[in-house]
C-alpha cells in the first residue's frame, strides 16, 4: 500500500536495560519536489529513503537491473507497488516530460532569468539603433555575451 512500518524488535535504553518496541507505521516527510520519504534510525545515525524507492527494492520485481523507480500514472503520492515500475533514467525522464511533470521553462519562468519579455524588446530596439552590446548589458545588468545571444536569437528566439 506504500506505507512502510518498522519492524517488533528489542533496544537497548541509556540505562542498559532492554526495552521491547512493537511495530508501528512510520510518519512521513515530503522533499521539496514533493516525493513522501521516511527517516529511519539507528542510534545517532539517521538515514532519509524515499517511499517509492523502498517499495520498489522489496515488492516490485527489477529482472533486468535497471536503475530507477518510476510511478505510471505520474502520481508522486501513490507508492503503491502496482503504480511503481522500474525503469531506465532517459527512460524516467521521458515520462516525466511526456506526462507533464517536468516541461522546458524558458523566458521569464526559468528561476536564473534576469530579464523580462519587455526588456528583450527593448534590447533588440536599442540594438536596431545601433547601440554597443556593451553598454546595453550594463543598462540591464547582463553581460556582453547574452546581449549578442539576443541579437543572435540563440535565446529567446520566440520573441
Amino acid at each position: 500500500m506504500g506505507r512502510i512500518k518498522s519492524l517488533n524488535r528489542i533496544i537497548i535504553r541509556r540505562d542498559g536495560k532492554p526495552q521491547p518496541c512493537k511495530e508501528k507505521l512510520l510518519k512521513f516527510g515530503k522533499t521539496s519536489d514533493g516525493y513522501r520519504q521516511v527517516m529511519f534510525s539507528m542510534g545517532k545515525i539517521n538515514k532519509t529513503f524515499k517511499i517509492h524507492r523502498l517499495v520498489g527494492i522489496y515488492h516490485v520485481p527489477n529482472p533486468d537491473n535497471l536503475p530507477e523507480v518510476n510511478h505510471k500514472w505520474g502520481e508522486k503520492d501513490d507508492n503503491r507497488a502496482c503504480s511503481l515500475e522500474w525503469v531506465t533514467r532517459s527512460g524516467n525522464q521521458k515520462h516525466a516530460f511526456a506526462t507533464g511533470l517536468k516541461f522546458n521553462k524558458r523566458g521569464e519562468s526559468q528561476w536564473a532569468s534576469k530579464l523580462r519579455e519587455s526588456d528583450i524588446i527593448a534590447i533588440r530596439e536599442l540594438l536596431k539603433a545601433n547601440m554597443k552590446q556593451k553598454d546595453i548589458g550594463k543598462i540591464y545588468g547582463v553581460r556582453q555575451s547574452t546581449i549578442y545571444c539576443i541579437k543572435a536569437r540563440k535565446i529567446w528566439a520566440w520573441l
